[in-house]
Order: structure tokens, then C-alpha cells, then sequence
């Protein structure tokens, strides 16, 4: 045979075999390949493997070009959100607002409509710009650090001024008002409060209406402070590095050599402890029950709450649990972050309600509480980061190499390399496929009819009905019915001939 019929044949093959790659669903991993949400009940569209992505259902749409940008749309509540390299720009909006977030958070600008129909705004770029025009027009404001600035409502205070910062600083809060000269060196309180301060050297400050009492002098070194607070007398004493004293809440601590060495008594709770030094040595009776010797072992319970948390040679391994109303959490690791499993458990029947474990950075695993289960190598940011699904959508894909879903009632998707290799299974279908750009192997079974070929159809195999086939070079050749057909068609005549 020459060449070049060899080399016709072999391009009919190739032929054939890529055409045939677009079938059932049209698929050419991992240019072109479809990946399945379980939860959601949808498939999304991807081409060039991560890279673009497109989905779109009854609640949800999106649309990425991964990891440029990404776009999410929620059709019931009119949520829009759009990121571009995200976390560096991203942008929300919902009806009657907006957000803008730029240059990792450095960088906001929100809009909101109010029922009167005015759009206040608010632009932030931290730390030199601040603009907010709002309605009320008292809350208007303007900053231009560290020139000049009258901001409204801003990092917890009512007003504040400032002129040439550190130069100047003026803030208002609760009737209190306070004016420093290169802060924080100078300060005096006037209005609800009063006193002033020449830091670190001497500082007082006085309130009425709590019975405030604040003093210090050649700060750290001694601190005093006082006030009543529902009803109680609370007060802090500080004498560094010699003796510390304090009474807030009805816990009472005496420190010595501060902070290493101290004892705590909640008389409320009819807890004691000491610390011998700290960090290191902790004991603690009463209430709360605990040993620490750090980092070697550490063991804490509280009998009310029935919770419980402590280490063996911190970091190696770590344990909390935490109970709430009807469930408890409890979470285990090792060496920090490198293993993770976390449990929500019921304690009405002991069951586990939800479970996630993470081996950093081989692989995550996760089942919800409705049941639908997710399994996913190599794992990057999601043992840190629980609920970012921003950051998941524009690089999650990357790294994903092999994922598999299931759902409650038994389907299953599994997923390798932008499905090269991919299998889908729920109770009436199963099938599964080996296409690096064209059909290597593939299988498919619905109800009693089973197909598997090779190279898209170059050789195969297909029981459908009453028939088998055997596919050879595309072409399929009858070889008979199955053995359980031919039975049933046996008995059948049989029957037949009897009634005659």
C-alpha cells in the first residue's frame, strides 16, 4: 500500500473521529466542553479550558473570561455583579444601589437612591480622598488627607476636622469634643468631657455623666481609669512592669511583672485563673476547666455550654468545639491550615449536619447541609477563604483539575482536566468519556442499552433493544439479539404454539 493511500485513510479516520467528537453534546475538551452544577441544576458552557465560561438558568446568568473579568447576574432580586482582575476592580448593584471597588478595596464608590429619589453618593480613596454627598446636606463631606478635611460620621465619630494632619485634628462625638495639636502629642477635651494630655508625658480626662476618670503619667508606666458602667464601678490600674489591677464586669485580675504572671477570678461565674507565666502556663477552674502548658498541651471545657478546645505540641494539631442552639461545630487541623476538618453535628441525634476537610493543597472536600457533596483537586485559597465566591468564579477553575459532585439523589458528575476525562451517572443513565480534543474511548449505558466505542466509532460495541452491534470503521454490523432477549422471544413462542 503507498503512502498516500495510507495517508487518506488515516485523514478519514481523523476525520470521522472529530466530527464525531461533537456528539451527544457536542464537546471537544478541552477546547469547547460542558460542566455540570448539580445544585444549581444547570450546565455551563467553557471554552479553552478555564479560561471562558457562560451559564445561564432561571435564577442565575454569567459570563467570564477568567481572570479578567467576570459577570453575575441574579434574576429575582435584580443583582448585578461585575470583576475585572478582581480583587483589583469589582462593581455591585441591586435596585436603588450600587457599589465600586478598586485597587483592593483602597479605592470605593457607592450610590444610593433614597425613597425621596435623591442618589447620595459616597467616593473614598484611602487614605488621601473622602466624598460623600448625601441628602441631608449636615452630612455632607469633604477630605483631602492630610491638607484638609471635614468628614461626617467617619471611623466612629460624629465629626471630624483636620488641618495640615498630624497638625491638627478636631473630632466630635456624643456632645464630646476634642482638639489635638500634632496629634498625638496634644490634646484637650471640652464639652461632655474635659481634661487634656501632652503624650506620653501626663494625660486627664473627666465625664460626667459615667463618673469617667482617666489619668496617666510618663505613659506606659502608670494608668488609672474608673467609671460606672450599668450601675457598677469599673477600674484599671497600671504601675508597668510591676503591678496591674483591674475590676470590669465582676472579673477581677491582679497582675504581676505584667503581663507575666496574673490571676483572674469571675465571680459571676465562679471561675479562677492563673497564668504562670503567660502564655505558657495557664490553670483554670470552676465554670471553665483548663490546662495549658504550651505549646506542648492545652485543654479547655466549659460544663454549661458542653464546649471544649485545646492543642498537642501547637501547631500539630488543634481542636475546638463550639455548641449553639441545636447543632455544635467541631473543628480539627493539623499544622494550622494544612489539614483542616470541620463538622456541623446535630445534637438532637448525634447526625452530621454539613462536613468539610481540606488537605492544603492537594484537595478539598465539602457536603452541605442539603446534601449535595463537592470534591475537588488541588485546593489554592479555600481553607482560608470559606465564602469568597467571587474569588472561587475568576480562579478557582485553575486549579481544579479533577472535581467530582454528587447530589442527594444519586447523580453524580465527575470531571478531569476541563473534562478530558468527565462521567455523569443518575439512576437511568451513566456515561463516560476520554476526549483529549477527540473521542478516545466512551461509554454510555441508558436503561438496558449500553454503547462504548473507540475513536468515535472506529471500533465498538452497542446493545440497544433486542439487537446487538458491532461497530467497525463507523459502520455498525448486526451480530445478534442477547441472550436475555432470545430467551424472552423463546418463551414467547412457546406460548404461542401452545394456544394454537
Amino acid at each position: 500500500m503507498r503512502a498516500k493511500d495510507l495517508s487518506a485513510i488515516l485523514l478519514i479516520v481523523i476525520t470521522a473521529t472529530f466530527i464525531s467528537a461533537c456528539a451527544p453534546r457536542h464537546e471537544i475538551p478541552p477546547l469547547y466542553y460542558q460542566k455540570k452544577d448539580l445544585k444549581r441544576d444547570v450546565e455551563s458552557k467553557n471554552f479553552l479550558g478555564p479560561l471562558v465560561t457562560y451559564s445561564d438558568d432561571e435564577k442565575i446568568s454569567e459570563f467570564g473570561i477568567r481572570p479578567f473579568f467576570f459577570k453575575h447576574n441574579e434574576k429575582d432580586s435584580e443583582l448585578k455583579e461585575k470583576e475585572f482582575l478582581y480583587p483589583f476592580v469589582s462593581h455591585k448593584s441591586e435596585e436603588g444601589y450600587s457599589s465600586t471597588r478598586a485597587l483592593i478595596n483602597l479605592m470605593t464608590y457607592d450610590k444610593n437612591l433614597n425613597e425621596s429619589g435623591f442618589v447620595e453618593k459616597d467616593f473614598r480613596l484611602y487614605p488621601f480622598i473622602f466624598f460623600r454627598d448625601s441628602e441631608d446636606n449636615d452630612l455632607d463631606h469633604f477630605g483631602f488627607f492630610p491638607f484638609y478635611g471635614n468628614l461626617k460620621n467617619f471611623l466612629g465619630k460624629d465629626e471630624i476636622d483636620f488641618v495640615m494632619f498630624p497638625f491638627y485634628l478636631s473630632s466630635k462625638n456624643k456632645g464630646e469634643n476634642t482638639d489635638s495639636y500634632l496629634w498625638p502629642i496634644f490634646s484637650k477635651y471640652s464639652g461632655a468631657h474635659e481634661g487634656g494630655r501632652a503624650f506620653p508625658f501626663y494625660g486627664k480626662r473627666t465625664r460626667e455623666r459615667d463618673s469617667l476618670s482617666e489619668n496617666f503619667v510618663a505613659w506606659p508606666f502608670y494608668l488609672e481609669r474608673s467609671k460606672i458602667f450599668y450601675g457598677e464601678q469599673q477600674y484599671q490600674k497600671l504601675y508597668f512592669p510591676f503591678y496591674a489591677e483591674s475590676e470590669l464586669l465582676g472579673i477581677k485580675n491582679r497582675s504581676y511583672l505584667v503581663p507575666f504572671i496574673s490571676f483572674t477570678e469571675n465571680e459571676k461565674r465562679g471561675n479562677k485563673r492563673w497564668d504562670i507565666p503567660w502564655p505558657l502556663v495557664n490553670v483554670t477552674k470552676g465554670e471553665i476547666e483548663q490546662t495549658r502548658i504550651f505549646p506542648f498541651y492545652s485543654k479547655s471545657t466549659n460544663e454549661k455550654l458542653d464546649d471544649n478546645d485545646g492543642f498537642i505540641l501547637w501547631p500539630i494539631f488543634n481542636y475546638k468545639k463550639s455548641t449553639l442552639h441545636d447543632y455544635a461545630n467541631i473543628r480539627k487541623s493539623f499544622l494550622l491550615f494544612i489539614y483542616k476538618d470541620i463538622e456541623k453535628v446535630s445534637l438532637e441525634d448525634n447526625k452530621k449536619i454539613s462536613k468539610r476537610v481540606h488537605l492544603w493543597p492537594f484537595f478539598s472536600y465539602e457536603r452541605d447541609e442539603d446534601g449535595y457533596t463537592n470534591f475537588h483537586a488541588i485546593t489554592i485559597f479555600e481553607p482560608f477563604v470559606r465564602s469568597n465566591d467571587r474569588l472561587y468564579r475568576n480562579y478557582s477553575s485553575f486549579w481544579r483539575l479533577y472535581e467530582k459532585q454528587t447530589s442527594p439523589e444519586g447523580e453524580e458528575f465527575t470531571s478531569f482536566l476541563w473534562n478530558i476525562y468527565s462521567s455523569r451517572k443518575n439512576q437511568n443513565e451513566h456515561s463516560v468519556e476520554f476526549k483529549p480534543l477527540i473521542p478516545v474511548f466512551t461509554y454510555n449505558k441508558v436503561g438496558e442499552s449500553k454503547k462504548v466505542n473507540l475513536l468515535g466509532g472506529f471500533l465498538g460495541f452497542e446493545k440497544r433493544d433486542e439487537e446487538k452491534y458491532l461497530k467497525l470503521l463507523f459502520f455498525s454490523i448486526p451480530v445478534g439479539r442477547s441472550d436475555d432477549n432470545i430467551e424472552k422471544t423463546e418463551l414467547i413462542e412457546e406460548e404461542e404454539e401452545l394456544q394454537n
